[in-house]
């Protein structure tokens, strides 16, 4: 059985395993969350074992899971049957799919409730601060988020707070990072130069590699700018808002939160709260649409902060 403490902004995790992969992937990717503090909010256990029948059944990761809640502690059972080693091709345990289902299911999903008290809601979305400025970076999946994260990055004075979700107060305007690993394609825009003066690299799978940026920030910041890729038309709220909310993860967590809570739901946005993001939000086309020199000028504008 390994250990792992993860310090959040407000919030202490101690996560025990018995699944050594599991523990390895953490340390990749919640690196700056990492701490030896005594201090500890929500015990986890994650067992490679069958779940109790009394416990909450969940169907990831493949072929499913199980998950007790008893105060502060969480307890997630997973054990892989035949069927589940055919479809990774691999021990399940070892595939990065399964891997980040279990940090949504132990790590993400727990912190997207505990903040919801502090008005914070989820949002698929990316977030990187340049010379003091925020800026967070929203887009359907493939419009290249992280790749134009990434870019900017190479900037002077430019810090990383998040890749895949961040947690967002639309009535204080206030973001909460969550940073976790950045993952590109290996096909992306990015070239690999750039890629290796962010920060530490390695291979996820043969197709993507794992970014863990050197410069992070971790605690709440105003939104003083929103990138939304993929939609350079007019903008309105209901736009900005299903970019924000329509992903298959999001629709993971509501599912989790309504089985843990006696079917209440969590709390989404509206338009109504969208509606005061807009004066900040600018469309850009998705980055396979543009041009490298149109692409070198917009990481030039957002850097110098000519808005």
């Amino acid at each position: 059985m390994t250990e792992r403490k993860l310090k959040f902004w407000g919030q202490s995790y101690l996560v025990r395993t018995d699944i050594e992969p599991f523990s390895t992937y953490i340390d990749n990717e919640f690196t700056p969350y990492l701490s030896e503090s005594s201090i500890v909010d929500t015990e986890i256990n994650v067992l490679l074992e069958k779940g109790p029948k009394e416990a909450i059944h969940l169907n990831r990761p493949r072929p499913e899971s199980s998950i007790r809640v008893d105060g502060n502690k969480i307890t997630v059972n997973y054990k892989p049957n035949l069927l589940a080693k055919l479809r990774y091709g691999c021990s399940p345990v070892e595939h990065p799919g399964v891997l980040a289902w279990l940090t949504y299911i132990v790590i993400l999903f727990p912190l997207f409730s505990r903040y919801e008290k502090d008005g914070y809601v989820p949002v698929h979305g990316g977030l990187v601060r340049c010379d003091g400025r925020t800026i967070l970076v929203v887009g359907r999946g493939g419009s290249g988020k992280s790749s134009l994260i990434t870019m900017l990055l190479g900037g002077q004075n430019a810090s990383f707070g998040g890749d895949n979700f961040v947690l967002l107060n639309p009535e204080t305007q206030m973001v909460l990072p969550l940073v976790t690993a950045i993952h590109l394609e290996k096909k992306n825009p990015v070239h690999v130069e750039e890629i290796r003066s962010v920060g530490r690299t390695g291979d996820i799978s043969r197709n993507i590699v794992r970014v863990v940026p050197k410069n992070v920030f971790t605690t709440p910041e105003h939104i003083d700018k929103i990138i939304i890729l993929g939609e350079s038309a007019k903008l309105n709220a209901q736009v900005l808002l299903n970019v924000m909310n329509n992903e298959s993860i999001l629709a993971a967590y509501r599912e989790w939160f309504t089985k843990l809570n006696g079917n209440r739901l969590p709390r989404q946005m509206g338009e109504k709260d969208i509606a005061g993001l807009l004066n900040l939000a600018e469309g850009l086309p998705a980055l396979r649409d543009m041009r490298e020199h149109q692409l070198e000028e917009i990481v030039n504008r957002l850097n110098k902060k000519t808005w």
